[in-house]
């Protein structure tokens, strides 16, 4: 089976339909013409990919966060041990 072309712009109206508006993959195929496989392929990239996305954000926050300085470990210390004396 030759394998068919599909704009970026169905595919978009496609992973929409599903995610945003959350209908059934069954009725956006059969609204879009396609096969259903198809749709649920396009779909699932599209989670994977934002999932992908999500993780890299949060390493890249994680790694552009300061570390702490001595100063702050040695006042949080202090706080500690304040606490567990007024206990």
């Amino acid at each position: 089976m030759r394998k068919r072309y599909h704009s970026p712009e169905l595919r978009r109206e496609a992973i929409r339909q599903v995610v945003k508006y959350r209908q059934p993959i069954r009725d956006v195929a059969e609204q879009l013409h396609l096969p259903q496989d198809t749709v649920r392929v396009w779909v699932r990239r599209h989670r994977e990919d934002r999932t992908a996305a999500k993780l890299m954000a949060t390493e890249l926050r994680i790694a552009r966060a300061p570390a702490p300085t001595e100063r702050d470990l040695l006042q949080r210390m202090i706080e500690l041990h304040l606490l567990k004396a007024t206990g």
